[in-house]
């Protein structure tokens, strides 16, 4: 009798001891799946967050290089301005010949009028740089928008200083009638033209090193 009863017991604590370990085994099972499930989950949202930030990046290269683009082709306007600015000191040369053999007089006064005109045209010219100035100063740093636009404000101070100096010029001339020659000329034509140009490099030579500066760094970056 004491052994049927000893023999139930160790049955059941048997049954109870498997009971236990298939019960362990299956949570260790199902904790298994689950954080199996939870890496695959973390490893896809990885791979998407990787997808996107790469594409992220690539986004923001795309626009830093189309703004490095627009940099350059802002600038390169801007010095393309101020060359077409200058090109009227090359015809004012022209207008400053007065050859042996012309009648001195009336090439005088025809070659002091054609500097005066093509002063007059290239000052209209400065507004339209003023403008192309204005379109791109936002691809600009401030310093580089700051030194282009005191620039221009110094050209068109001296335009309007050499448009009166023309007419002063003209004025002397004219109050020499009759009598106006080489001699007495108030003031011979190539040496003006060369005070125009060196006047003039002095006050632009500095931004327009600046803009070429700037280009150059911007293409070999």
């Amino acid at each position: 009798m004491i052994e049927l009863i000893v023999s139930a017991i160790g049955g059941a604590g048997i049954a109870l001891a498997i009971a236990a370990y298939l019960s362990k085994s299956y949570l260790k099972i199902q904790s298994d799946k689950l954080l199996a499930r939870h890496a695959h989950a973390l490893a896809v949202e990885k791979e998407l967050l990787g997808h996107d930030l790469a594409a992220e990046l690539h986004q923001k290269k795309v626009r830093t290089s189309r703004f490095e683009t627009d940099r350059v082709e802002a600038l390169k306007a801007m010095h393309e301005v101020i060359v077409d600015l200058s090109a009227a000191l090359g015809a004012l040369r022209s207008h400053a010949n007065i050859r042996p053999n012309q009648d001195f007089r009336p090439s005088y006064f025809n070659g002091l009028k054609g500097m005066f005109s093509e002063l007059s045209d290239t000052f209209n010219e400065i507004s339209d740089a003023y403008r192309v100035l204005d379109k791109n100063a936002i691809y600009m740093d401030d310093s580089t928008e700051s030194s282009v636009r005191k620039m221009l404000d110094n050209i068109q101070e001296y335009y309007v200083a050499a448009l009166k100096r023309c007419q002063q010029i003209l004025s002397e001339a004219q109050a020499l009638e009759p009598n106006l020659n080489a001699s007495n000329q108030p003031k011979e034509l190539v040496a003006l033209w060369t005070e125009m140009v060196t006047n003039w490099k002095s006050l632009v030579d500095p931004s327009a090193r600046l803009i070429k500066r700037e280009i150059r760094e911007q293409l070999s970056a």
